[in-house]
């Protein structure tokens, strides 16, 4: 995202001769690596996304450049800042990153896509929209958190436009132009005017737009990308980027170095000079006189000339002072350098020159010192202003506390900007920082109980020396030894353990070891400190507080209580058997622990009392019946969970069924010497039952519900 201008492209006609007659000149950049876009928060602030993941960031206006890792290594191609704060760039492999610190760090947010990713742009912090590969457009309302997917297909999309925040165009390969009027929520198709590929899109309005792309096309449509006008730019090379001011005054750029403007709504345009054959992406004015374009191996030009780089020279001075040299570097393409001084100061020489030398007169007073270069196209930037501070007779004074203790390390300061600092510190003080000549102030460390003294002069920037030193007298108070009473020794879970010191005191600061909780007093105002300790050993309670004299113990008073575990009593009991017949009796017994050498068992047969005082129960239940055990131990020193309730038994208790079987013949009667076959039918039977077949009262054939043999003429055949 780059045509986001401080200036919104909204320029007035009377700027037009600074704009058409603009110069690019080369700025230097710290990296070889290709510069995909370019935006400004501020005058001030710019960043410029690099091929290789980095950041190439300015804070000076564009006069210096830095590069900032952020931790990604795949191409970063275009940029914005919906806010000075909050800045989002995208790139290859589905890469989005974030900075929430003004690009001071950045770091990779979630993406939706491992596609590449070719434009960005955020309507506020939080809602924002990327697109790229595969004509895919995502969606966020929470700063990239979540995305939503809103478009998709075969073809590249590029860039986007956001004339208001409710109208919005994306462009990319194969004439496609995208737009929504619905804030984003919606994406619809338009026509594009023909053409080829579109690399860039530009709605200076709702309805006032341009588009470029491959072999010279430009086009621009005055009806919110429903009907196109398809413009003549006399060229057949690829257009990058462009920026249009209004709906006449606009540039297009591309390969190889090419920079070509418009005056006329692109009736007519013509070529201007950028001194190199490198591809040019991307366009960003911060103002009407000040434009940069970027484009590969580490190409970043600016129109006409740049602002002035550091002003150098003497601060501070005096009233009166002659001779005072300040400069800048020569800027290029410059001719000439207007300055501007602080209120009383005279330029003396080096008028419309990189070097002055300036007066100071009696009744000059502290300003900014500026430069801005210019030549007979245009006049630049101003630069940053350099403070000149104009001093006169100084009064030494002394800041710093009157009270102090014993040990105590304490600040004093006086005026800065001063020189030749001459600090007396009395015997009962050791200076620990600072002190010296070109300090103005001192640290110094207390080691004497009593009265004491700290006393500082210095010279001014005019050389002169205060006439009479400033004194501080202080009060070095002994540390007070605070002292902690309470019980030294608790059972582990016991509450109301509490611990107390001296009253009066201030900001008492209670801490106690890592196997107690404080449950209540332990703020700085409170004397007390009431604790449960949960874990045994040697535990500690520690304390410091403030006395009368702001002073504190030069270590806490530390106080050790003997924690004693506290066992916890746990009951578990188990059935003889379960899923019984109805009418047996089942025995239940019960496992303790830390039930004590008498501990007391009552058993509870669906909640209602059971049994007697026995670790083991016998009854004859009933379907359903739930059995519990209630134990309670005979400790009763530093116990837990007394008395305590095992596990419940839930009982299964089947009823008694009538069994009986009925048996048939295959055939009967039969012809002397055939086999017959009888089978056995089982009422209430189970799959384990077992049959015995008996002929005349006689045990014969298997464990089967059939059963085969030649019968004799009587035979009785029977199954049990």
């Amino acid at each position: 995202m780059k045509k986001v201008f401080l200036s919104f492209c909204f320029i007035s006609i009377f700027w037009y001769p600074f704009i058409l007659q603009a110069q690019w000149f080369p700025v230097t950049v710290p990296t070889t690596q290709g510069l995909e876009a370019i935006t400004f928060t501020d005058t001030l602030h710019g960043f410029a996304p690099l091929a290789n993941g980095s950041m190439l960031e300015s804070s000076d206006g564009g006069v210096s450049w830095i590069v900032v890792p952020t931790g990604n290594a795949a191409l970063l191609a275009d940029i914005c800042f919906p806010s000075s704060s909050t800045g989002y760039s995208v790139g290859n492999n589905g890469v989005i990153i974030r900075t929430s610190d003004a690009g001071n760090t950045w770091s990779g947010i979630n993406s939706p896509t491992p596609d590449v990713l070719r434009g960005v742009y955020f309507l506020n912090p939080d809602t924002g929209f990327i697109c790229g590969q595969h004509e895919e457009i995502y969606r966020t309302t929470n700063g990239g958190t979540t995305w939503v997917q809103q478009n998709s297909g075969i073809y590249w999309l590029r860039q986007f436009s956001f004339p208001t925040p409710q109208t919005g165009y994306c462009a990319g390969d194969d004439l496609i132009i995208f737009k929504t009027t619905d804030g984003g929520l919606t994406w619809n198709q338009i026509p594009s005017g023909g053409g080829t590929n579109l690399n860039d899109i530009q709605f200076l309005t709702a309805d006032t737009g341009f588009v470029c792309g491959l072999n010279g096309y430009v086009a621009k449509s005055f009806d919110g990308g429903q009907t196109w006008q398809v413009l003549n730019t006399g060229t057949t090379i690829n257009f990058e980027g462009l920026c249009f001011f209004n709906s006449q005054v606009g540039y297009c750029v591309g390969t190889p170095g090419i920079i070509m403007k418009t005056t006329d709504g692109g009736v007519t345009w013509n070529q201007e000079t950028s001194g190199t054959n490198v591809t040019l992406r991307n366009l960003y004015f911060i103002h009407q006189t000040q434009g940069y374009i970027t484009g590969g191996v580490g190409t970043l030009l600016e129109n006409c000339v740049p602002a002035p780089g550091p002003i150098t020279g003497p601060s501070p001075v005096c009233q009166g002072d002659t001779g005072k040299i300040y400069s800048v570097n020569p800027v290029a393409g410059a001719t000439g350098y207007h300055w501007n001084l602080p209120p009383g100061a005279i330029l003396t020489s080096g008028n419309n020159t990189d070097v002055i030398t300036i007066t100071f007169t009696p009744t000059s007073v502290s300003g900014s010192l500026t430069v801005n270069a210019y030549n007979s196209l245009c006049n630049g930037t101003t630069s940053q202003p350099f403070p000149i501070i104009v001093n006169s007779a100084p009064l030494p004074t002394l800041n710093g506390p009157v009270q102090a203790c014993f040990g105590s390390t304490v600040n004093y300061t006086t005026q800065t900007g001063m020189s030749n600092y001459t600090w007396n510190i009395s015997s009962g003080g050791t200076i620990t920082a600072g002190g010296t000549s070109t300090d103005n102030s001192v640290s110094v460390t207390w080691n004497t109980i009593g009265f004491q003294t700290v006393a500082v002069n210095f010279q001014d920037v005019n050389g002169c020396t205060g006439i009479i030193p400033a004194l501080v007298n202080i009060t070095v108070n002994a540390l007070p030894v605070p002292t902690i009473s309470g019980p030294d020794t608790s059972c582990v879970i016991s509450t109301g353990n509490v611990y107390s010191t001296a009253t009066g005191k201030t900001n008492y600061q209670w801490s106690i070891s890592a196997g107690g909780v404080i449950t209540s007093g332990g703020t700085t105002t409170n004397d007390t400190v009431t604790v449960t300790w949960n874990v045994a050993g040697t535990q500690h309670v520690w304390l410091n507080y403030t006395d009368a004299n702001g002073c504190n113990a030069s270590i806490p008073a530390d106080y050790n209580v003997t924690t004693t575990p506290s066992p916890t009593v746990n009951v578990t009991i188990v059935p003889s058997s379960n899923n019984v017949c109805s009418g047996t009796q089942v025995t239940f017994t019960a496992t303790p622990t830390n039930g004590g050498i008498t501990p007391n068992y009552q058993w509870k047969v669906n909640g209602i009392n059971s049994g007697i005082n026995s670790i083991t129960f016998a009854y004859t239940p009933i379907n359903g019946d739930v059995v519990t055990c209630v134990l309670t131990s005979s400790i009763t020193a530093c116990i837990s969970n007394n008395p305590a309730t095992s596990n419940g038994i839930i009982m299964v208790v089947n009823p008694l069924l009538p069994v009986s079987i009925t048996i048939s013949a295959s055939v009967n009667p039969i012809c002397q010497g055939s086999s017959v076959t009888f089978t056995g039918v089982p009422v209430n039977g189970t799959p384990t039952s077992t049959f015995q077949w008996q002929v005349n009262g006689i045990n014969v054939g298997t464990n089967s519900s059939n059963y085969s043999y030649i019968p004799n003429n009587g035979d009785v055949v029977t199954c049990v």
